[in-house]
């Protein structure tokens, strides 16, 4: 009597052996050193002016409370000096009476 086994329940054939290792060594490039990027200087108020209407006339909203128009410039700008974004605030504010 010959019984033939399903091929699901029939035990894989042991692979043969092989000189190489089971995994492939990397080939990593040697590196090179990276010089550290530049940092940009500051703008200055008149740039970052110029910045915002140029955003302004393609679409983008500038903030409308001077909380929102704060953390805005400190982020998009890069700059904490309260002064800068006051004078900055100041000429927003102009920017919604002439519109």
């Amino acid at each position: 009597m010959v019984v033939t086994v399903p091929a699901t329940l029939r035990l894989p054939l042991a692979a043969p052996p092989s000189d190489s290792p089971a995994t492939p060594e990397k080939n990593t490039p040697e590196k090179k050193p990276q010089t550290p990027k530049t940092p940009k200087a500051p703008l200055s108020v008149e740039e970052m002016k110029a910045k915002m209407l140029a955003g302004a006339e393609k679409g983008i909203a500038l903030p409308k409370l001077e909380s929102k128009f704060q953390n805005f410039v400190k982020n998009c700008y890069r700059t904490d000096d309260p002064k800068i974004i006051q004078e900055l605030w100041k000429w927003r504010q102009s920017l919604k009476e002439g519109k």
